[in-house]
């Protein structure tokens, strides 16, 4: 398998919106009212800057970021293409925001990939296929010379599968296809020559009608996000992919079809540094939501959440690089893919 290679495909932005809101509402959040009489005070939240790729997609992206040695970040924008086929692409950018190197895979999908960044910056994807089982795939150093392909025949999904990499093991999670639509996770031992699959674990007590997200808090722990069968955001916090904690009960009372993103790197390399939470909500148009906390702490949304004017296909997805990033693909005709670092004012 090689992949076609393109590169540069964001010399034309379509859009470069650069706002700075200081002590104002923004004028890119939508007014917000909760259900009771006492309308909420939409916080002076964001300043943002936002491009729209000239790349279109079929479902949400994927985005992760890593911190180099050297002090910088890369980050990777992975999606679904609008081609006949669905192939899968990848590009990288330094800043966050400026994306090319891009990269056409021979693979395809019905839903959006997920990405994730290994020892050295390799770039690590994970789909559902497109065969009638919808059998779930890992492709480790995608712009390798010989990129490592692992397809599990016997593990199929009903969405998005979620990748994260934490010390020595890549962990896959998805949705299974079992009756009850149970989350599973699974340890991947990898190497420059070989994926071996390790320790499943079927987690019957989370179940969802999308696929779920990984993302790192700490060190030494990742965090399972997911939609409930009743569309209630959740999440819960694991060391090692098999035993799970601080589930949040029943759920936040935000609502969402589609699996949430989240940052919770922040707190990671700053002690100031606020975790995030990102979703598409279940109003008509599907308005982006963001809210901050700290990892159980997303309680509050009269004074934590905001509701942006932007609408998106999918779910969006969060990652951190020298500033909160938000990408999403767009409800415009095309569904053209957009990326957005934004920071409270």
């Amino acid at each position: 398998m090689r992949p076609h290679h393109l590169t540069a495909s964001v010399v034309a932005l379509l859009t470069a919106v650069v706002l700075t809101i200081s002590g104002v509402a923004p004028a890119w959040a939508a007014s917000q009212h909760p259900t009771g009489a006492t309308a909420r005070a939409t916080p002076a939240v964001l300043n943002i800057n936002k491009v729209t790729l000239p790349e279109t997609s079929i479902d949400g992206p994927a985005l992760s970021s890593l911190f180099a040695s050297n002090s910088a970040y890369q980050s990777v924008i992975a999606w679904t293409g609008t081609d006949a086929a669905h192939h899968l692409n990848v590009e990288t950018s330094a800043n966050g925001l400026d994306f090319g190197n891009k990269l056409t895979l021979n693979e395809t999908s019905p839903y959006r990939p997920d990405v994730t960044q290994a020892a050295g910056g390799l770039i690590v994807v994970a789909w559902t296929g497109s065969d009638a089982n919808h059998s779930l795939n890992v492709l480790y150093d995608v712009y390798g010379a010989k990129p490592v392909k692992l397809t599990l025949y016997h593990e199929n999904s009903i969405a998005a599968p979620a990748i994260f990499q934490m010390g020595a093991y890549l962990f896959l999670a998805w949705t299974g296809t079992d009756a009850n639509h149970s989350l599973n996770m699974l340890s991947i031992t990898y190497s420059a020559s070989s994926l071996v699959p390790g320790k499943k674990t079927v987690l019957p007590q989370f179940s969802s009608d999308a696929g779920p997200r990984l993302v790192r808090s700490g060190s030494s722990h990742m965090v399972l996000l997911w939609t409930t069968r009743n569309l209630r955001l959740n999440l819960s916090t694991t060391p090692d992919g098999v035993t799970f904690s601080n589930t949040l009960g029943a759920g936040l009372p935000e609502t969402s079809a589609f699996a949430p993103g989240a940052d919770f790197f922040a707190p990671y390399v700053s002690p100031t540094g606020l975790d995030w939470i990102g979703w598409t909500g279940t109003d008509a148009a599907h308005h982006l939501n963001l809210q901050w906390g700290h990892l159980l702490g997303f309680t509050n949304p009269i004074e934590t959440k905001t509701t942006l004017g932007e609408t998106a296909l999918g779910g969006p997805a969060l990652a951190y690089n020298a500033g909160e990033l938000v990408a999403w693909t767009g409800t415009d005709s095309a569904h053209h893919l957009n990326v957005a670092r934004f920071a409270l004012s």
